[in-house]
């Protein structure tokens, strides 16, 4: 299902694409990520990529609950996993 855009813009994705590429945008996105993976084994970083968190949600809602050190074990990650979808954010 498309959603529609909260701002609209009058430059078509094409040129979006074409402008945010070619002048390094990629190229920036990854310098951004070699700054942090430096840092991906100090005890107060937890680095995630979308692909993780899309492929299991709830290990990753697991691992954060470590790393804060929250109590409620695997009946509280269920809950935020259910609560954390795009379906249940849509809701009214």
């Amino acid at each position: 299902k498309f959603i529609a855009p909260m701002i609209f813009s009058g430059v078509p994705l094409d040129s979006f694409a074409a402008l945010r590429i070619a002048p390094g945008g990629i190229d920036r996105a990854l310098y951004d990520l070699c700054d942090w993976w430096e840092h991906r084994h100090d005890k107060e970083v937890c680095l995630f990529f979308y692909d993780d968190l899309k492929e299991d949600h709830l290990g990753c809602v697991l691992r954060v609950q470590r790393f804060m050190q929250i109590e409620g074990g695997h009946e509280l990650a269920h809950v935020v996993v259910e609560q954390s979808t795009h379906e249940f954010m849509s809701r009214p």
